[in-house]
């Protein structure tokens, strides 16, 4: 994961459509805040042409690169990523073995800062309405709570730098923060099968080209080796600015095998 910076304003489009929802959505609740909170009434069928316009996914496939915000993945058709709300929208859990509570954060389905993009694996396959914090008492019930009162065990990328959290032991993130970064790797799937396999091919391509540049400093009149070193500079260097796939990954593995070189160890 790697910091996101997002636009502070929302596209007028959302903004506009979003807080005009948002302000039907809370009088709805305030008729009936009981029958809300028991699940037994509840909000008929978010506007997905609100959050999900062109505008909004443009702006958000922008700041995160083309990237999910989760895993650093980059689909090959910006489709394959969905608008993700990191508080969910509708209903919530705290584990995955508790109960659903009503009515979710349904005062935030149209907050631009509760909007990233994610893709399938993170979000369906594992998020999903998981939503834990460090006290669930302090959960927010609705647009009347104090939110700030809530501590999330999720990083929230576009608010966290998400490498105070969590980093690359080669292929495996590594949690920093026994809460924050333990919860987020474990509950959002960091660590599945599919990405390793990924991971893994991208440290394929850094770990041939970090020996090609070793192997040029241990010949330098080979004008051969100069030339192919040189395009696997430029190779590395972009491979841990924040446009690249596993940016993060990257990041470690190349300064893991810098020190490796001037301590004399061998990965």
């Amino acid at each position: 994961m790697i910091l996101i910076v997002k636009p502070s304003a929302a596209p007028p489009y959302f903004s506009r459509r979003g807080i005009k929802q948002t302000e039907l959505d809370c009088e709805s609740f305030d008729l009936c805040p009981d029958e809300y909170l028991s699940g037994k009434r509840r909000f008929p069928k978010f506007k997905n042409s609100i959050y999900n316009a062109k505008q909004v996914k443009e702006a958000l496939l922008k700041a995160q690169y083309n990237k999910c915000c989760y895993c650093e993945s980059k689909p090959l058709a910006s489709r394959d990523l969905a608008i993700e709300h990191f508080r969910p929208k509708g209903e919530v859990r705290q584990t995955r073995n508790d109960k659903k509570e009503y009515p979710g954060y349904y005062w935030l389905a149209y907050e631009w800062d509760n909007l990233l993009l994610s893709c399938h694996g993170c979000n369906s396959d594992h998020k999903g309405i998981l939503f834990p914090l460090a006290n669930p008492r302090h959960r927010a019930r609705s647009h009347h709570s104090d939110i700030h009162l809530e501590q999330p065990l999720f990083v929230h990328p576009a608010k966290q730098n998400p490498r105070d959290h969590i980093r690359f032991e080669d292929d495996a993130p590594i949690a920093l923060t026994p809460l924050i970064g333990r919860t987020t790797i474990k509950e959002i799937g960091l660590r599945r099968d599919a990405l390793r396999e990924e991971r893994l091919n991208k440290l394929q391509e850094l770990d041939t080209f970090l020996k090609i540049v070793e192997c040029a400093k241990e010949s330098p009149r080979s004008r051969k080796l100069q030339s192919l070193a040189g395009k696997a500079r430029k190779f590395l260097e972009a491979a841990i600015l924040p446009d690249a796939e596993y940016s993060s990954m990257a990041q470690d593995f190349i300064l893991k095998r810098k020190a490796s070189l001037i301590t004399g160890q061998s990965n």
